[in-house]
């Protein structure tokens, strides 16, 4: 993907979710990505070994907290990581407005993790995940292979998405088509992805969530899957 277009999606995903994000649990897309969040939840607790007295865990693409704070009970702490300067502030005014933000424990900050790595001064966690971002990204290989430097050793990457479709592809209106990448992704993107990352392919469910339902104008008629890889590598390799 040329530089160029890499970062007019950067820009154009910037922009929306800025705008998005103050009233986003109460606009259509809102509200399914919260549905598709707590139909994948239980997956997401089956995948990876969460531990309320020893998780740390970071949300990758945060938005506005309602995914971590579905987490709270089974993390020590979660950090919250979003390019979205309005998501990040929406994400811990959410943290106070729910009682959760127990002396910054679940907090969240405005970053691009390909660029601003120093200002986490070589923290590493337990979890990662990410739900629902993978299709925006300009490269799936690229940002894998940063997350997986912030994996302690034997720490989890979990992934939720889109299930690549079969036959015709999703026909967004703007702005949504302007802010989406893929259509999907299917087992050996995934597989792939995590490989190149240096990370075990341990698991993927390619029929975690299945969505059937008017979105404002659109009709979401689509699968979600939850994909999970490990980090076993020794530390001195990911440092």
């Amino acid at each position: 993907m040329a530089q160029s277009q890499v970062s007019r999606l950067y820009s154009a995903n910037v922009t929306h979710w800025d705008r998005m994000a103050q009233d986003i649990d109460q606009t259509p897309w809102g509200i399914a990505g919260m549905n598709i969040w707590k139909k994948l939840l239980p997956h997401v607790l089956q995948a990876a070994p969460f531990n309320k007295e020893t998780s740390e865990v970071m949300d990758f693409g945060c938005g506005n907290g309602f995914n971590s704070s579905l987490l709270v009970p089974h993390s020590k702490s979660i950090l919250g990581v979003d390019i979205s300067s309005g998501m990040v502030d929406e994400y811990n005014r959410n943290m106070e407005r729910w009682g959760l933000a127990e002396e910054g424990k679940f907090s969240a900050v405005r970053a691009d993790l390909h660029e601003d790595g120093s200002s986490f001064a070589g923290k590493r966690f337990d979890i990662i995940f990410s739900c629902m971002v993978y299709h925006h990204l300009p490269s799936i290989h690229v940002t894998t292979k940063t997350l997986a430097t912030y994996l302690k050793p034997g720490g989890y990457l979990l992934v939720m998405d889109w299930k690549k479709p079969e036959g015709e592809q999703p026909n967004y209106s703007d702005p949504i088509n302007n802010i989406v990448k893929l259509p999907g992704l299917d087992e050996s993107d995934m597989k792939n992805a995590f490989e190149s990352a240096q990370l075990e392919f341990v698991g993927y469910n390619g029929e975690a969530a299945t969505m059937d339902e008017m979105v404002g104008d659109y009709h979401l008629k689509n699968t979600a899957f939850v994909s999970w890889g490990k980090n076993d590598s020794p530390a001195s390799t990911r440092m």
